[in-house]
């Protein structure tokens, strides 16, 4: 881990200037940590960086690895909680073609092949569109399709890891990994990755009646919406179920 930095160091001014001649990157100074979290707390963050393309995402992370400046992959800062001092460094959040969605149908397979960035409710909607069974156990929970994967996000019925057919990230210093969904050690609300932002993930789904997918979101949904605050600045499951026990962590809250 790389030592954070003093606010206004010389460094991160200079990984700033060298950030502004990549194309495809947008750069944003000392963003509130409020203004970027679902929670709406947290103090600036020297540098909140979009790439939009692959190019751009390498390019920025040469740049930190170069400049030693630390750095967070970051989806829809969902699930992220930042102290008032803030963060010295740069979060990053893939944006533009890193967010798209492609559906390819073969047979009584579908593959759905997502940037990142993409924000996981969209992606819910679009394999409901393409009758993509079992992806209701994704319907409800905030975020990107990044995030989601990093920490194996899921509801009552399934995880997305059961969904996973490949990952593509970029590590320290811009370098490129590919990992199979099997090849991952897969366990509750945690994926075993190394450290790096999640470009693409592609998701393999058996194909159903796009009738019967949203009659199965719907039943999710309600049920979500009838056990959570919705729409309202909250943790929402923030806290890890025992793995022994039948006693769910919002009951032992309560």
């Amino acid at each position: 881990m790389f030592t954070p930095l003093p606010r206004g160091s010389s460094v991160i001014e200079r990984a700033r200037d060298m950030l502004a001649q990549v194309p495809g990157l947008v750069i944003r100074e000392n963003v509130p940590g409020a203004k970027v979290t679902s929670l709406g707390v947290g103090g600036p963050i020297d540098l909140y960086v979009i790439p939009g393309n692959t190019k751009a995402l390498e390019a920025a992370l040469k740049v930190f690895s170069e400049e030693k400046v630390s750095w967070l992959p970051v989806g829809a800062g969902t699930n992220i909680l930042i102290k008032d001092g803030g963060f010295r460094g740069a979060f990053i959040r893939p944006g533009g073609e890193l967010a798209s969605v492609e559906v390819e149908k073969a047979g009584d397979r579908v593959r759905v092949i997502c940037g990142g960035g993409a924000p996981l409710p969209h992606v819910v909607s679009v394999c409901t569109e393409a009758g993509c069974e079992g992806v209701e156990a994704l319907a409800g929970i905030p975020g990107t399709v990044g995030g989601a994967v990093a920490g194996n996000a899921g509801g009552r019925k399934n995880s997305i890891s059961a969904f996973v057919e490949s990952i593509v990230l970029y590590g320290r210093g811009g370098r490129r990994t590919e990992l199979s969904g099997n090849s991952v050690k897969w366990s509750y609300r945690k994926a075993a990755l190394p450290k790096g932002v999640i470009e693409q993930v592609v998701l393999r789904f058996k194909r159903s009646d796009p009738e019967k997918v949203q009659k199965a979101v719907e039943e999710e949904m309600a049920y979500r919406r009838s056990t959570q605050p919705l729409g309202r600045r909250t943790a929402g499951c923030a806290f890890l179920n025992p793995r022994k026990g039948r006693v769910s962590a919002g009951k032992i809250v309560e």
